[in-house]
């Protein structure tokens, strides 16, 4: 045997596990070792004997089975006390490890491995018993059978039965065996041969070659000798592929794979060559999958749905509708550590994030029963806040949703307490809202039990309430939400109080979506991205920083050495007046920093001087890294946080140091959003949010009130004038042309605009009707013609008497594919007659109608005005931008995003008179001196 090995020492160890791995090594000679290399002599402390057939000792160069003793014998197989009597032996009053290998010594005292003295076997690295399968096979309807290993890399069933062909036989070993177990080939016989002795004559078994020669004959099991041919691109792909790897000119695409030659090394190589020809992430494409469905058409199929999946992400991010899944990376980092550093019984107020809300209305009808009705739904729209956190099997942290209809309270993913304050006890609320937050049983990630709500009532002895009979809290009661920090942050605030207060308002009417966006789907998107790029950025950004380094900062007080983790910390808030805070942003202005960057710099300074002249500073904050619209609206854990690090030369002036930050620190926060960016693949061609909704906001004057039917009526009449406001904009496929169609008005099937109301209280949720407003590109339906509609905001509930007052607001909001802004006149001057009136001319004879425009526009020469605008912009760089100075760093594709600036200047009457006077006695228009 010719090694191939040359100038290396090659060591060959030997051992079953039972013996610890290893127990006997040798030196491989390679000029002498040629043809058989020895397993060689015991390791130390190891034992090495043989015995004969007769169980007594061998002699030299007579073969028998090995027994191994020593100190790396095990001590038995667990739960199996039958199989350890069979493995160990006494000899000599030590214990001995029968391996079922036959060897033989030879003279210089090296042991020489033979075979095996049952059928156990190796195939491609895995120890494998042939009777298990053989047990296996004989638990269906067969009489008999026998398993054999074959050329090294297939096994090869022979089995004696009439009334199961091999397909079945092969699908109940795939349910009852590993998918390295699994005969490659089940060769049905009438009848086994046998020997004169009546047993299995394995040399007179069929020759397994002759079943892997045709590969029409491999398909005997199912009856069906035709060839099915590929019909798709990745089946044609999988076909060549399969034929140039086991050599054949045609395979049928319903073909097992095991049937043609093929073991698990060949399917691991195929499925390598799938990563590379289709570029396939390995997490979208299961080996396991593979095994249990060795064909080309299924292959085929589970190439296709990895494909979609990854296209899937790329595209967008919709609902998965999962109840399990792993748990986001914030998660992982907050369940491990309070897994590690706390123990059960701690305190839970490192991780809790409270809301404390005290009733202040002397006559308010605020119900227990509807705030638990209003918890109770906000956890069943957000299943974040029924989320259990659990380690599996595999050592994965994960997240299981919960059912919130559980009357279990014990499994109750949510708690629900009423406390009631006496006189004589539980004065101090402060100690009481505290005694409630270190209770150790404030939460229990493990059930899911993330949220807990505490009703605080105040009793006072002149009261004649019942707390057992009174639904309503009073004056002074308090509201207290706990909730798990791994299931909320900060911006999470604002989502929760918006639903909690909309649920408790209308009573939970309102109907739950079912393909919203939850967490979990999140934390699902999350890890299919591709974080190398961001690992490699921030080990760069902190590499040779000492993490285990304090900075040396004066202290009032001595730190606490065993409580490092006590959730107690020092917030210092610093206020500028008008006149630092104007100095501070000409500053900004002048070096081309924003606000941020300049007072990380003078905090930056400020440190470097409380600590003497410690010049490598890192700093972090917090982001709320919700990078998709799709998050915004998300109760969660998002929040991350950025490390600023500096190294400081002592030399720097301050505007050296500015400078330095303004070059340096913007890459942290850039690599926070824009790589995040990148790997939802941004799509310039499509916008974030919507960019062509025109919201107009109008309120009435002091004491004026409108009539919502009549305003009804009038905005009827105008969108029967004016047909842009009920006409539908489509692609025709045909003309290969964007067409339009006005709507009939008279068309009972199409809603011809959307009239909706509904109340506000504060000027936050006034604020964020109007963000949805003006950013909710689904308000529209181009293809069905509703390019406008008028929204109502009553500021208390909806009144009664069909109103609309001066604390009200109206919305007015238009599609800017069929509006424009001087088009706002038009419309007002027709509303306000058509209210004021009852009725609106229309003259449908004389009348231009934006369709007519459409017409002639398209008719019109257009070369004069191409050739003049190229001429005039001839040698203008459009894409390069003013050096203006910013207060922040403009965003990729931000022309996209609706983001804007916008100025408005009050000139005053003196100044607004001077340019009145200028622009007449110029005889120019008001624009062109504007412009």
């Amino acid at each position: 045997m010719d090694i191939g090995i040359q100038n290396v020492c090659t060591w060959n160890l030997y051992g079953p596990a039972e013996t610890t791995i290893a127990c006997t090594f040798h030196l491989v000679h390679i000029a002498a070792d040629k043809k058989n290399i020895a397993i060689g002599a015991p390791l130390p402390n190891y034992k090495c004997t043989i015995l004969d057939e007769f169980s007594q000792l061998a002699a030299i160069d007579q073969g028998g089975e090995l027994l191994v003793g020593g100190v790396g014998v095990f001590a038995g197989y667990l739960g199996r006390n039958d199989l350890t009597t069979k493995s160990l032996v006494e000899v000599d009053d030590e214990i001995f490890y029968r391996t079922g290998d036959l060897v033989r010594m030879d003279s210089n005292g090296l042991l020489h491995y033979q075979g095996r003295k049952d059928y156990q076997i190796k195939l491609h690295g895995q120890r494998i018993e042939l009777g298990e399968i053989e047990r296996c096979l004989l638990n269906t309807s067969i009489s008999a059978c026998v398993v054999i290993k074959w050329d090294d890399d297939h096994l090869i069933a022979y089995v004696q039965t009439s009334d199961i062909n091999a397909q079945q036989l092969r699908e109940h070993c795939q349910s009852q065996l590993p998918l390295h177990m699994i005969p490659s080939i089940f060769v049905v016989l009438e009848k086994l041969p046998l020997n004169p002795n009546g047993k299995i004559d394995r040399k007179l078994l069929p020759c397994p070659s002759s079943y892997f020669s045709n590969p029409l004959q491999l398909n005997y099991y199912t009856n069906n000798l035709q060839v099915k041919k590929p019909h798709d691109e990745i089946q044609i792909t999988l076909h060549t592929l399969w034929c140039d790897m086991f050599q054949q000119k045609q395979i049928s695409i319903d073909t097992n794979i095991f049937t043609i030659g093929g073991h698990s090394l060949i399917l691991m190589q195929l499925y390598h060559r799938y990563q590379t020809i289709f570029h396939l992430e390995p997490k979208h494409l299961s080996i396991n999958d593979l095994f249990q469905y060795p064909t080309i058409i299924h292959h085929s199929q589970f190439i296709h749905q990895a494909i979609n999946i990854e296209k899937h992400f790329q595209d967008c991010w919709s609902p998965l509708h999962l109840i399990q899944a792993p748990a986001s990376f914030s998660q992982e980092r907050i369940f491990l550590d309070e897994q590690i550093r706390f123990s059960p019984k701690s305190n839970n107020v490192i991780y809790a994030i409270p809301l404390l809300f005290r009733v202040a209305s002397v006559n308010s009808h605020i119900s227990i029963t509807r705030i638990h009705h209003a918890l109770q739904f906000i956890i069943m729209k957000h299943s974040i806040l029924r989320t259990a956190l659990h380690i599996d099997t595999n050592g994965i942290i994960m997240q299981h949703c919960l059912n919130v209809n559980i009357n279990n309270d014990d499994i109750k993913p949510y708690g629900f307490s009423i406390i009631n304050l006496h006189d004589d006890r539980d004065c101090d609320i402060d100690k009481t809202i505290t005694e409630i937050m270190n209770h150790c049983d404030l939460f229990d990630l493990e059930k899911g039990r993330v949220i807990h709500c505490h009703i605080l009532r105040q009793y006072h002895s002149d009261d004649n309430l019942s707390f057992k009979n009174d639904d309503l809290l009073t004056n002074g009661d308090l509201i207290l939400f706990n909730i798990h920090h791994s299931a909320f942050d900060g911006v999470s605030t604002l989502i929760f109080l918006r639903d909690f207060s909309l649920a408790y308002e209308t009573d939970c009417s309102l109907s739950l979506d079912g393909d919203a966006l939850q967490y979990i789907d999140y934390s699902v998107y999350e890890h299919q991205m591709n974080m190398t790029l961001s690992s490699d950025f921030w080990y760069s950004q902190m590499k040779g920083y000492n993490l285990e380094c304090q900075l040396s900062l004066p202290t009032d007080r001595q730190r606490s050495s065993n409580d490092p983790r006590s959730g107690f910390a020092s917030v210092a808030q610093i206020s500028f007046d008008d006149q630092i805070s104007t100095a501070f942003l000409n500053y900004a202005s002048a070096y081309k920093v924003t606000p941020f960057q300049l007072g990380l710099a003078t905090f930056y300074a400020f440190l470097f001087k409380l600590t003497h002249g410690q010049n490598d500073l890192c700093i972090t904050c917090l982001n709320a890294n919700r990078y998709k619209s799709e998050l915004e609206n998300m109760i969660g854990m998002f929040v991350a946080t950025l490390p600023y690090r500096i190294q400081l030369d002592s030399h720097w002036l301050f505007d050296e140091l500015v400078t330095h930050v303004r070059d340096k620190s913007p890459a942290s926060d850039a690599q926070a959003r824009i790589w995040l960016d990148e790997q939802i693949h941004f799509n310039s061609d499509k916008s974030l949010i919507a960019i062509y909704n025109m919201p107009f906001v109008y309120r009435l004057c002091p004491g004026h009130t409108l009539s919502i039917q009549q305003l009804t009526q009038a905005l009827q009449l105008v969108v029967r004038k004016h047909e842009s406001l009920r006409t539908s904009l489509f692609f025709d496929k045909e003309k290969n042309q964007l067409m339009q169609r006005i709507i009939d008005f008279n068309d009972n099937t199409n809603k011809l605009f959307e009239f909706i109301e509904s109340n506000f209280e504060t000027h936050d949720e006034l604020d964020l009707i109007m963000y949805n407003e003006k950013r909710n590109f689904q308000l529209f339906d181009l293809a069905q013609g509703l390019v406008f509609r008028c929204h109502i905001l009553h500021h208390t509930p909806i009144s009664s008497n069909d109103l609309v007052c001066d604390k009200d607001a109206i919305i007015f909001n238009f599609h800017h594919a069929l509006f424009d802004f001087p088009s706002m006149d038009v419309f007002l001057h027709d509303l306000n007659q058509a209210y004021n009136t009852g009725q609106l001319i229309i003259d449908d004879n004389s009348l231009l109608r934006y369709l007519d425009y459409a017409m002639i526009e398209q008719q019109m020469p257009m070369t004069a005005p191409s050739m003049f605008w190229l001429d005039t912009l001839h040698c203008c760089n459009l894409d390069q931008s003013l050096p203006l100075p910013f207060d922040r760093y403009r965003l990729s594709d931000e022309h996209r995003t609706g983001r804007g600036i916008f100025f408005s200047f009050d000139f005053g009457e003196d100044l607004s008179h001077d340019f009145l006077s200028y622009s007449s006695s110029q005889r120019n228009s008001i624009d062109k001196h504007s412009n």
